[in-house]
């Protein structure tokens, strides 16, 4: 018959021996859980770049709609100025000297008609001339010669400038018209195109101002 330590010893060593076992399980089960927390946290992170990316490609196509929207807006505005018998010219002007750059679109007759009066049309802030007359170059092209120029840091028009005054934008289409060899003029602007055609009082060869 066994001694009773010897029992003692072997149910001792067996218990350990169950312990051991019971912990790399758990560190094993441990182990399978963290993988599995890894694994979740890294399909959360691609659902959440591919919705990104879907959000961004989802933008991306209402933006090119818009866009080619916007474009074909363009397209048929620059049809209509030239049905009613415009062109367009972009001129570099010399406004205040330095070593600023500035060029001004503006369209113009295609073919001037001596017989008409030459009226200049000054859009207001915000996009540019087609955008804001082509409701009424149709009806005035008939009677008047129609100037009609982007300002500048509008539609087609640029300059190296820091200047943004209102005097600025006077003296940029004054040097414009001139430069188009156009001598007598009247001038009408809407809105903020009012107050550039106010500052044209103070310039020769001006017939009317209207705004």
């Amino acid at each position: 018959m066994l001694p009773p330590w010897f029992l003692d010893c072997f149910f001792l060593v067996t218990f350990q021996d169950n312990a051991n076992s019971l912990k790399a399980q758990l560190e094993q089960q441990k182990s399978v859980v963290d993988n599995l927390v890894s694994n979740t946290r890294l399909l959360e992170s691609k659902i959440q770049e591919a919705r990104s990316k879907k959000d961004t490609l989802k933008a991306r196509a209402q933006s090119a709609n818009l866009l080619s929207l916007v474009a074909l807006k363009e397209i048929h505005l620059s049809l209509l100025f030239r049905i009613c018998g415009l062109s367009t010219r972009t001129l570099t002007i010399d406004v205040g000297g330095g070593n600023t750059a500035t060029s001004l679109h503006i369209w113009i007759p295609r073919c001037r008609r001596p017989q008409k009066h030459t009226f200049l049309l000054i859009h207001r802030f915000g996009g540019n001339s087609k955008w804001q007359f082509h409701r009424q170059i149709g009806p005035l092209s008939r009677s008047f010669d129609l100037y009609i120029p982007d300002l500048v840091y509008f539609g087609r028009s640029l300059s190296s400038s820091g200047e943004r005054s209102v005097g600025f934008q006077s003296q940029c289409v004054s040097a414009a018209m001139r430069g188009l060899g156009v001598e007598k003029y009247s001038v009408a602007g809407i809105s903020y195109g009012g107050f550039v055609a106010m500052n044209f009082k103070h310039m020769q060869k001006l017939t009317s101002i209207k705004n």
